[in-house]
């Protein structure tokens, strides 16, 4: 096995440590860094909270006769009458309401759902004012956010063993465009559980994406070079998050936001046609007819000439793999 390693890394400098090739693809699978980082922090937008006030209305519920006291004295002021008492005043709060009566008596009114009037101070929508995640729901924005990192953790638990079973390019694209698609999706719910839902499942599909990337860049290099790898998918993830801010500063309304970012996810469509399978995958499975097309390819953009020569520390693990010589056009 140690042998092995050492040949393809002997293979990896022959064909250029980091030309044309290598940093073009490198960017690419770079790019999905963006949407990986798009997705695990736009929770800061989504669940920020929002103030907001408890406006309890017998109209809405219609279960709590004594809701109409409070609907009564907001409609009709401090001479609203109820019974033979008269409402004095309302003191509205964020979860409750208390009416006081001149008799000196007090009622407290607990909202329900779709009983909170909200003021954005940015004019901002979000899943917090679209599902009432307030007052008793409050924890629920958090919950959110735990139930996207456990979508996480399962597929980084599940993905990694896939990408080495059935190769890293497939894992990507599969985990690509489905979270593309579910992130559209995500835009479309009718509640928090849809909401929820749809977060795990992008979540688990995000981290099979980042897995299989991010392993595609390490082995476009030497060992020598991962680090520099490793720095520029870094590179990317900030550029995320400076665009993230812009987004949410343009795009107020959560599915708005959320429809941009999946847009810009969506950019990455054509990577089917040009990004290639793993090099080093496909020769530590033996697949060297593809191994051998993809390293013709190689030198043609990296503009090396191909000869079929020996190098005696290469020519037996790949025996039918015309092995390149180092000469630039």
């Amino acid at each position: 096995m140690a042998d092995n390693k050492g040949r393809i890394e002997a293979l990896m400098m022959i064909l250029g440590e980091r030309g044309k090739f290598q940093i073009f693809i490198h960017f690419l699978l770079s790019y999905t860094y963006v949407t990986l980082v798009f997705n695990h922090v736009i929770m800061a937008f989504y669940g920020t909270p929002i103030p907001h006030t408890c406006m309890p209305n017998a109209n809405e519920s219609g279960t709590e006769p004594q809701n109409s006291y409070f609907a009564g004295a907001i409609n009709e002021g401090p001479n609203y009458r109820s019974g033979i008492h008269q409402v004095v005043k309302t003191s509205p709060g964020e979860c409750t309401s208390v009416i006081h009566f001149t008799n000196g008596d007090n009622q407290t009114l607990t909202c329900g759902a779709g009983q909170w009037t909200y003021a954005p101070k940015h004019n901002e929508n979000n899943i917090v004012s679209e599902f009432d995640l307030v007052c008793s729901d409050k924890s629920l924005a958090s919950i959110a956010t735990t139930i996207y990192f456990t979508g996480v953790m399962v597929g980084g638990l599940i993905f990694g063993d896939l990408a080495d079973r059935f190769g890293r390019l497939p894992i990507m694209l599969t985990c690509l465009y489905s979270s593309i698609a579910v992130g559209f999706v995500i835009a479309f719910s009718v509640n928090y559980t849809m909401f929820v839902i749809l977060r795990f499942l992008n979540g688990f599909l995000i981290q099979g994406l980042q897995t299989s990337a991010y392993t595609m860049i390490m082995e476009l290099y030497r060992a020598k070079y991962r680090p520099f790898g490793g720095a520029i998918a870094e590179v990317f993830l900030a550029i995320g998050i400076m665009l993230l801010a812009g987004f949410a500063y343009f795009f107020r309304d959560w599915r708005h936001l959320q429809i941009a970012i999946t847009v810009t996810a969506g950019l990455s469509f054509f990577y089917v046609f040009v990004v290639p399978e793993s090099l080093r995958w496909l020769l530590t499975k033996g697949k060297m007819d593809k191994a051998e097309a993809l390293i013709q390819k190689i030198c043609r953009i990296n503009k090396v000439i191909s000869e079929d020569i020996e190098i005696e520390t290469l020519n037996k693990f790949y025996s039918r793999v015309s092995i390149p010589r180092v000469t630039t056009v």
